[in-house]
């Protein structure tokens, strides 16, 4: 991902709706990118911090942001994983009913089918 493109999903990072292949490659960007991890704290500060400051609430920005992005993280991790179990139960369940088919073929159908009355 460009720093064009992280710039872009900034927002999308804050509102929590950035999600998949975009998730990720924004979460490693600003890893690597300290432009963009600027950008993003000064983002975070806006719209997250200011107002909870103006609320008279502590706030700890340093410490909330690398939660959230831990967070992020987590929660794509998750996804992934549950992703790939669902992918491996439905190919299983593809394999079972095949077997199955075939071999309620084999034990039931032969008798069944006549070429010629």
């Amino acid at each position: 991902m460009d720093c064009n493109t992280c710039e872009n999903h900034i927002q999308a990072f804050l509102d929590r709706t950035l999600s998949g292949e975009d998730l990720r490659q924004f979460l490693l960007h600003v890893k690597k990118c300290s432009n963009c991890h600027e950008e993003l704290e000064t983002a975070y500060l806006v719209e997250v911090a200011i107002p909870r400051i103006e609320a008279g609430s502590a706030i700890n920005l340093d410490k909330e942001l690398s939660e959230r992005l831990a967070a992020a993280e987590r929660a794509r991790l998750i996804h992934w994983v549950l992703s790939n179990m669902m992918r491996s139960v439905e190919v299983a369940a593809g394999i079972v009913l095949s077997y199955s088919a075939v071999r309620a073929f084999i034990l039931f159908g032969m008798q069944y089918i006549t070429f010629f009355d």
